[in-house]
């Protein structure tokens, strides 16, 4: 047999070519063979050399096609092509349950009891929602607030002072829980405070304040949480003395312009320049910052005036309401605030009476509610905190040990 005939017969043997059909060195070669002259080859070998190649190579090809059909039909391929939208993965994923944890903290006021002369008096309660074998669950409550400061927690509640005044007091605790809520150095130094004191947000580094004498007008203030631990000024001092964050040290220079326009007067009078006395509101979903005028007006002697710009994230830590207001009242029509997750697996919808927690399925609320947590009357929330992973459990220690009825 003729060499190349060899080598023929032996690349149609060895089966399919890489490419389906012929390649180019194969079709090269058989082209060469074609325009070879006839020599010394006798007719029936030259039948049945033609006849075995033209097998071989219907074989070849047709085992090459047969594998393309397999390949294409075979499960492995067709679970390859199929479009991502289709995995069954991404739904199991959205049904596993809540995978945040809310902080909550709360200012009930009560009115001094009939015939009684004395200010309203505060209460403030906290309460950890978190995950349990896999649903939501109220994982502790109890008696003041209990405020992620940096790296640690701090206690925060109302002291009774010994001429009636409550004043806020602010204590470190202890990680094995047995940190007792002792009376404060602002309370300690002072044994008849000048002031009665409310809390009116806690964030996670500053707090805001009302502060009123007794006979006085109230006061707003901000202050970095150890100030609130600290003494307050004297009775006699001047009100700017009281320790404080103003609006400038926290916004920059830029917030100078923005007060000079709000056109101001701080207590004591004046032009307010830095934003001296300034609070923050809820409004559907999200913390404003008020900048207060006193000027005479209005029930306690000023006015706020909202400062258009965006807080920082010392300030506030996660303020972001995912889902639109119409869509929150349009499932809870007596809302009056909302607070959606970072992880948009859950959305807390307050209401006059109750606090609604609704789970969230690509940033929509779900109108079955997870858990319902009743309110007092007069009950409002003055600090909420999300925790993620790896987080939650160590809230989860934090709250149950800190946190008595």
């Amino acid at each position: 047999m003729d060499p190349k005939d060899s080598e023929l017969k032996k690349a149609l043997k060895d089966g399919p070519p890489g490419q389906r059909g012929f390649d180019e060195n194969l079709k090269r070669r058989i082209e060469e063979r074609l325009d070879e002259p006839r020599v010394r080859r006798r007719p029936w070998r030259i039948w049945a050399g033609a006849a075995g190649a033209a097998c071989a190579l219907a074989a070849g090809l047709l085992f090459a096609g047969a594998y393309g059909l397999v390949e294409r039909l075979s499960p492995k391929a067709e679970s390859s092509a199929m479009p991502a939208a289709a995995d069954p993965a991404q739904p199991a994923e959205a049904e596993t349950g809540p995978r945040t944890a809310l902080l909550v903290g709360t200012r009930t006021d009560r009115p001094a009891p009939s015939g009684q002369k004395g200010q309203t008096s505060s209460v403030y309660r906290s309460f950890l929602l978190a995950p349990e074998g896999g649903r939501l669950e109220m994982i502790a409550s109890g008696k003041g607030i209990l405020m992620p400061y940096k790296m640690e927690f701090w206690r925060i509640d109302g002291e009774t002072a010994a001429n009636g005044s409550t004043m806020l007091g602010a204590v470190r605790v202890a990680s094995n829980g047995k940190t007792p809520l002792v009376r404060s150095s602002a309370v300690r130094s002072q044994g008849n405070p000048a002031f009665s004191e409310k809390l009116l947000f806690a964030g996670n580094r500053y707090v805001a304040i009302a502060q009123t004498p007794p006979g006085g007008r109230e006061m707003l203030w901000v202050k970095e949480l150890p100030q609130l631990a600290a003494p307050r000024r004297s009775a006699s001092a001047e009100p700017l003395q009281e320790p404080h964050v103003t609006l400038r040290s926290l916004l920059g220079e830029s917030a100078q312009p923005l007060v000079r326009s709000l056109d101001a007067a701080p207590p004591g009078g004046g032009h307010d320049t830095v934003g001296e006395s300034w609070t923050l509101e809820r409004r559907q979903g999200n913390w404003t910052a008020m900048l207060a005028s006193y000027d005479g007006s209005g029930p306690n002697g000023y006015r706020l005036k909202d400062v258009p710009a965006d807080l920082p994230d010392a300030l506030v830590s996660y303020d972001t309401l995912s889902t639109p207001w119409a869509e929150v009242s349009g499932l809870q029509p007596a809302a009056t605030d909302a607070f959606t997750s970072p992880n948009l697996d859950m959305a807390v919808v307050v209401t006059p009476r109750s606090l609604v927690v609704h789970p969230m399925h690509r940033g929509e609320l779900i109108a079955s509610p997870l858990l319902t947590v009743p309110l007092a009357e007069n009950e409002t929330v003055v600090m909420a905190h999300w925790a993620l992973d790896p987080y939650i459990d160590q809230w989860k220690r934090q709250a149950k040990a800190q946190l008595s009825p």
